[in-house]
């Protein structure tokens, strides 16, 4: 009887290390679950981001006219996690150096063309299990799109009268 007591013994320590065994297992395979799901719904944030990037960015370039200037705000609903910042700014072009030989008349309308350009700048800020990650997207728009009241001297100046454009065409 005592030898059956002893192995009696063993199976339950044997039982204990197997269970002991299992839990982390399990806790090991519970833990990849959670991996997989985060990052499944990270995908799926980065996709949405991306959408919206796309939808912020296009919004300035459909505009007959742009101005420098900086916006922000939030998604609603179920995006509202997703916070954006959008930024249009004038960036300079450099003029290149002419050759002598060119005409005069000619290099200075060159040197009137667009020195600059607009970039249209959209950042995009959102949580996702307690880490903040950030997109950002930039383009170019053309400078006869990007209205610089201050400098533009082609356009009716209020204010100052009546001028128009006609008024001030260079002589």
């Amino acid at each position: 009887m005592k030898q059956f007591g002893r192995l009696y013994g063993y199976i339950l320590l044997e039982s204990l290390v197997a269970l002991a065994v299992l839990s982390v297992g399990t806790i090991a395979i519970n833990r990849a679950l959670y991996q997989v799901m985060l990052t499944r719904a990270l995908a799926r944030d980065y996709c949405r981001v991306r959408f919206l990037l796309e939808e912020l960015i296009t919004a300035p370039q459909l505009r007959y006219w742009t101005t420098e200037s900086t916006e922000e705000g939030q998604f609603d609903g179920e995006l509202s996690r997703f916070q954006w910042i959008r930024t249009i700014e004038k960036v300079p072009i450099p003029f290149p150096s002419m050759p002598e030989d060119i005409p005069y008349n000619v290099n200075e309308e060159l040197a009137n063309k667009a020195l600059y350009c607009g970039r249209v700048t959209v950042t995009i800020k959102w949580t996702r299990a307690g880490n903040t990650y950030e997109r950002s997207l930039a383009t170019l728009i053309p400078p006869n799109r990007l209205w610089l009241p201050e400098n533009d001297e082609g356009f009716l100046r209020l204010g100052e009268g009546e001028e128009t454009q006609e008024d001030v065409q260079p002589k």
